[in-house]
């Protein structure tokens, strides 16, 4: 559940959910078969726990719709988010300066993909250290990701951002106490062989991101992102954003 890259330290079933190729019900009754074979274990637990995290998102926004794509999401005494957009696009380039963000950056752009751990990682980095929208980000993550998923996408940036249900209003991850306690040897943070690995996966989706080249997105063309690259995000601030395709009200 901690790990950072490779096949086995997480399930991957995330793009079969996301795009209804297997549902939530499906995985729990064949893990509920495995552990009556096998015994359960943390690791079958855990993604018992992940299920029901994204089944609170989905009621989440059956109950809360468009107000969850405020500004301010479900707390109204939050201040409009502060947004940097400069820092936003050195976020966004994997250039922040903060290695295990950056690296983690690097492998969404060069993969589409990005672990549970680094996700919330990079978008504390984002909310609270840059400091960025929090909206912004959860549209540069519908950018980027192959596993996609618009409740629990947005409802976890609501939630590392304080503007979800969360009663303890936002959370902060300390990149560096993360990277000694999930990458102590530091090869999560090694430039070569993120750049080799990201070649060899044949995925790399950004010119400059891992080289030196300039910086563009060709996919970036929501509503979100042209303001934010305008850097108009806190003047749009209370009307919610509409992001394409979606319909959270019904």
């Amino acid at each position: 559940r901690n790990g950072h890259s490779g096949v086995d330290f997480s399930s991957k079933f995330s793009p079969w959910l996301a795009n209804g190729s297997v549902s939530a019900r499906q995985i729990h009754a064949a893990l509920l078969a495995h552990e009556r074979r096998r015994g359960a274990s943390d690791g079958s637990r855990w993604i018992v726990f992940e299920l029901l995290w994204r089944e609170h998102f989905r009621w989440l926004h059956a109950r809360f719709g468009r107000r969850l794509y405020h500004a301010r999401g479900l707390a109204p005494q939050a201040g409009p988010p502060a947004h940097d957009a400069a820092a936003f696009a050195r976020w966004c380039a994997g250039r922040t300066g903060e290695p295990l963000v950056d690296a983690g950056l690097r492998e969404l752009a060069a993969t589409g993909y990005l672990s549970n751990r680094l996700r919330q990682v990079v978008a504390s980095a984002l909310i609270h250290d840059a400091p960025g929208d929090w909206r912004a980000g959860a549209a540069w993550f519908e950018h980027q990701l192959v596993d996609y998923d618009v409740h629990s996408n947005h409802g976890n940036w609501l939630y590392i951002a304080g503007r979800g249900t969360d009663p303890r209003g936002g959370r902060r991850f300390n990149p560096e106490k993360q990277a000694r306690e999930h990458d102590p040897d530091g090869s999560y943070n090694n430039a070569d062989d993120m750049t080799w690995w990201a070649k060899r996966s044949g995925l790399i989706q950004l010119a400059g991101v891992i080289t030196n080249g300039p910086y563009k997105h060709p996919r970036a063309r929501s509503k979100v992102w042209q303001l934010t690259r305008a850097g108009e995000i806190a003047a749009a601030e209370p009307e919610p954003m509409e992001l394409p395709g979606e319909n959270v009200d019904g």
